[in-house]
């Protein structure tokens, strides 16, 4: 893991025009794009592969990381920027699957009729 963190940060010091510091500088390079250099670093620095996932949350960020590894079509990098692409992403991930929820509450939620992360997100909280 520090290794990995390593080979990150050298990226980033070493190439300093390719890396954003605000939002909308992130925004005009590309999240994938970035996904991207930071996969190809870790991977020329340690010989790791390694998946990202990039959201505007830590859960939709996690989330991400899972659909760049098991769901096909990423190519290692997904990014939950719109809601086209969290639709996507979440109508195919079983609910267990989201960071948090154990068997114990999936079978609960699954009880209500909530099977999929699309669904629990759209779900009233109340």
């Amino acid at each position: 893991m520090e290794r990995n963190l390593s080979a990150i940060g050298e990226m980033v010091n070493s190439n300093k025009s390719s890396v954003c510091y605000k939002k909308r500088e992130c925004d005009a390079i590309g999240w994938e794009a970035l996904g991207m250099q930071i996969r190809k670093a870790v991977w020329r620095e340690v010989r790791l592969p390694i998946c990202v996932g990039i959201g505007p949350t830590p859960t939709l960020a996690k989330v991400a990381n899972h659909a760049a590894k098991k769901i096909e079509g990423f190519k290692g990098v997904t990014v939950l920027d719109t809601k086209e692409i969290r639709k996507a992403v979440l109508s195919k991930l079983a609910v267990t699957d989201v960071w948090g929820i154990g068997n114990r509450l999936g079978k609960r939620l699954n009880m209500l009729g909530v099977s999929t992360a699309w669904e629990l997100a759209n779900r009233d909280p109340t």
